[in-house]
């Protein structure tokens, strides 16, 4: 009973999309709300999740790559804040990302 068979999956194309510390996101459906910073001043904002993998998540790049996001002290926070940032180096953990692509990923959904 040598029996052969043949299968086709799709799985979409790829979709750009900029990368985040999963702990920096409050996750609720098919959307992602972080605290991001700019100028010291922390400001709420709501993106669209594109995809998730280990410790990186994948929101519409609506947030552009480099923004500083809070990672600590979330629940703390609210928007207007004055914060003390800390910078820390990020880089999503994808062998699909690109040498010089900083913070942005193309994932599939």
């Amino acid at each position: 009973m040598n029996t052969t068979g043949e299968a086709k999956i799709e799985v979409g194309g790829l979709v750009p999309a900029t990368a985040v510390p999963l702990v920096a996101a409050s996750i609720s459906g098919t959307k992602a709300t972080i605290f991001r910073v700019d100028g010291g001043v922390v400001h709420k904002a709501t993106f669209r999740i594109e995809g998730e993998q280990g410790s990186d998540l994948f929101l519409e790049t609506a947030l552009k790559p480099g923004t500083r996001v809070v990672t600590e002290g979330r629940a703390t926070v609210n928007d207007g804040d004055r914060v003390a940032a800390k910078e820390i180096s990020y880089g999503a953990q994808l062998s699909i990302r690109p040498p010089d692509a900083g913070g942005t990923q193309k994932v599939q959904p």
